[in-house]
């Protein structure tokens, strides 16, 4: 399989075991029940073929994300990327969601197919790892540009979020967006400032929080993943901490687990996280060459 597919089969294979909640009678939730523990099976969907390369060329659209989420309400998966592919120069266009490189397309279990969504005004960029998040009770889906602009898709429309509070030092590209349920709101892994940066619902601008720890958090490919089974929030990983990882709770008081045997966000080697919605566990897909998935 290509690095493409490889990619592909990745994010989808977790996104798909992250997601709780199939019906049984429709395709995938028939496929589903019918799995033993421990089984890998191909879900053959319409219109997938393709989706994933933009027109600008043949890059694909996770090669530079690692991240789809799943409205549980509605049962739909989300993607946002941009493609490093213009005319084989190996830049970006991808300035809206309709750009040459970019992309902003749906699954839908109900239909088993897949489509390009409609045209926005939001920035996919380059090297967007973990920038989406979902709030599991509202189904309202958040993306988190490069620079400091965010914003929500909710009811089929875009509207912008406070952008993120900034320091003395650049926001980083890629790292930890994540809604948390317990906080009430987003939280953005700053690692090398060392904070939080958090939006609760029906705040007008981002609070900051000083991560009190002692040991090394990732500059930027910052992973983070939230558990609804255990109320914690897991980060780590990235750039200079590859295999570090944290666990908090809503009081935003992180503690350093135990090491990964793996790196950890995109910047350990292109692993991708996803929890176990049984289990609440961490699950890492990381990629050792030509051994599998891990």
């Amino acid at each position: 399989m290509n690095g493409h597919g490889y990619t592909a089969a990745v994010v989808l294979a977790a996104i798909l075991l992250a997601a709780p909640r199939t019906v049984v009678g429709t395709e995938l939730g028939d496929l589903a029940a019918g799995m033993a523990p421990g089984e890998w099976r191909e879900l053959s969907t319409e219109g997938f073929e393709g989706i994933l390369v933009p027109p600008g060329g043949e890059g694909a659209l996770l090669e530079y994300m690692d991240e789809a989420l799943q409205n549980p309400l509605t049962r739909r998966i989300y993607i946002i990327g941009c493609a490093r592919a213009t005319g084989g120069t190996g830049g970006y266009v991808c300035d809206t969601t309709t750009a040459e490189d970019a992309g902003w397309i749906e699954y839908d279990e109900s239909t088993n197919a897949w489509r390009d969504m409609p045209p926005s005004h939001v920035s996919p960029g380059f090297h967007s790892y973990d920038h989406a998040a979902m709030d599991p009770a509202t189904g309202d889906y958040y993306y988190r540009e490069i620079d400091a602009d965010a914003w929500k898709y909710a009811a089929e429309t875009w509207t912008s979020l406070p952008r993120i509070a900034e320091s003395e030092y650049e926001i980083p590209c890629c790292s930890g967006f994540e809604f948390f349920p317990e906080l009430g709101g987003l939280v953005f892994i700053d690692g090398p400032n060392r904070r939080f940066l958090t939006l609760r619902d029906g705040d007008s601008q981002w609070a900051e929080t000083a991560m009190n720890v002692s040991t090394p958090v990732g500059e930027y490919h910052v992973f983070s993943e939230h558990s609804a089974d255990r109320g914690i929030l897991y980060f780590g990983g990235g750039v200079n901490d590859e295999r570090g990882l944290y666990v908090m709770d809503e009081s935003l008081a992180p503690r350093r687990a135990a090491g990964s045997p793996v790196g950890l966000g995109h910047g350990g080697g292109g692993s991708v996280q996803t929890v176990d919605p049984q289990t609440g566990n961490l699950l890492v897909f990381a990629y050792r060459g030509s051994d599998p998935v891990d």
